[in-house]
């Protein structure tokens, strides 16, 4: 797949912004081709420290292993929030 200039630009800026908004390292995953809207997917490596206060069950992997090693961002707007 191949971006124009303008959108590569565009996505470049929003992917930064982001990476400043969350402190990471963020990477472009892909791109996902809609029917109706096309979704841009980025990704960065879990943090164990960080999560959102939900008590792990035993049959539940911690944040940062397994299935729960990636965070995803998705957006189909580069200009909106990810």
């Amino acid at each position: 797949m191949h971006f124009g200039q303008e959108e590569l630009f565009l996505l470049q800026k929003s992917l930064a912004k982001l990476a400043i908004e969350k402190d990471r390292s963020i990477t472009f995953f892909g791109k996902i081709l809609g029917s109706k809207k096309d979704y841009y997917v980025a990704t960065a490596e879990a943090r164990a420290d960080e999560g959102d206060g939900d008590q792990i069950t035993p049959d539940m992997e911690p944040r940062g292993t397994g299935v729960n090693k990636q965070d995803f961002w998705v957006t189909n707007d580069v200009f909106s929030a990810w």
